[in-house]
């Protein structure tokens, strides 16, 4: 189970406040943390909820998560087909799960979340899974992700989520240090949205249609109405620090090849080189063959010189 600790530091990501469990400092000024205003603050991004992190908020964290619907899929590798709302859910494996109290908060009552207890089928009345990350500045972060409704709505103005987890966990997660333990987790909202008020503008995106001019109570009614989230998925990644000075392999951790000065000198050999001489030139012999030429010419020469000794011998005679 994750601890006190944790759960703070993510609805402080979440809601873009330093937020402080109320039995920690019973007299801190500040406004207190209810769930409704969670809701809707992690999805309009306005509320009773501050958008700047620096404001300090009260929590009691036994009231806004109820962890006897926490699901830890850290462990799971292999994922069952599953459908939720009549559609494929994909079970977000590799996170954990902190289920939020949402039981009894509708007047429509809990047929949305479906039965309890493990199912690969849908129920009947039940909604979708979707999912949406946020960041660390609230309602800012919210508004990039397309989540709040807004004039930059790429296909229509509304409410945006996906059915996709790792859709959403590359374009939206938020990735934060703990202070709590030093590990480094990236943050995910996981949703119900309600079929009937659902269109699907592109492939793997979800969208709510809020009209403009609305009033935030009206906004907020369709929120209700329309999409509810129900957990917080964390997931324990490598540190982008880290990751980026130590490459691990195995279990052996080793430093990063330093790749060789511009600078330092380099030693080249160069290929051996074959040297042909054009034809027009005569080829040149070996050692071997130039020493056999050169003693076959100093014998001539004396055979030569043997010859005029001879034929001077000769003349001085008949003298």
């Amino acid at each position: 189970m994750v601890d006190r600790g944790i759960r703070l530091e993510v609805l402080s990501v979440l809601s873009g406040n330093r937020i402080e469990h109320l039995e920690k400092s019973p007299k801190t000024s500040g406004k207190s943390l209810t769930v409704d205003d969670f809701h809707i603050s992690t999805i309009l991004g306005r509320g009773s909820i501050s958008n700047k992190y620096e404001s300090n908020l009260r929590v009691n964290v036994e009231e806004l998560f109820d962890p006897r619907y926490d699901f830890d899929f850290t462990s799971l590798t292999k994922s069952v087909d599953c459908v939720r709302g009549d559609e494929s859910y994909q079970r977000p494996l590799g996170w954990y799960r902190m289920a939020l109290k949402v039981k009894d908060k509708y007047p429509d009552g809990n047929t949305w979340l479906g039965p309890d207890g493990w199912r690969s089928s849908s129920a009947p009345g039940e909604w979708p899974v979707s999912y949406h990350g946020t960041s660390l500045d609230g309602a800012k972060g919210i508004i990039t992700s397309h989540y709040k409704a807004g004039s930059r709505a790429a296909h229509g103005r509304g409410i945006y989520s996906t059915p996709k987890l790792d859709k959403a966990e590359k374009l939206y997660a938020k990735t934060f240090k703990s202070k709590t333990n030093g590990k480094t987790y990236k943050v995910i909202m996981q949703n119900r949205i309600n079929p009937c008020q659902r269109e699907k503008p592109i492939e793997d995106t979800w969208l709510i249609p809020v009209a403009r001019g609305l009033s935030d109570g009206e906004e907020r009614e369709i929120v209700e109405e329309s999409i509810r989230p129900y957990g917080i998925l964390i997931k324990e990644v490598q540190d982008p620090e880290e990751s980026s000075n130590v490459t691990s392999t195995g279990n052996c951790t080793t430093a990063p090849k330093t790749p060789p000065s511009p600078l330092s000198p380099r030693t080249i050999t160069p290929p051996p080189v074959t040297y042909s001489p054009p034809a027009h030139l005569p080829t040149r012999t070996s050692s071997s063959q130039s020493e056999t030429d050169f003693a076959t010419i100093i014998c001539l020469f004396i055979a030569f010189m043997a010859f005029i000794c001879h034929v001077i011998g000769n003349l001085d005679v008949k003298h």
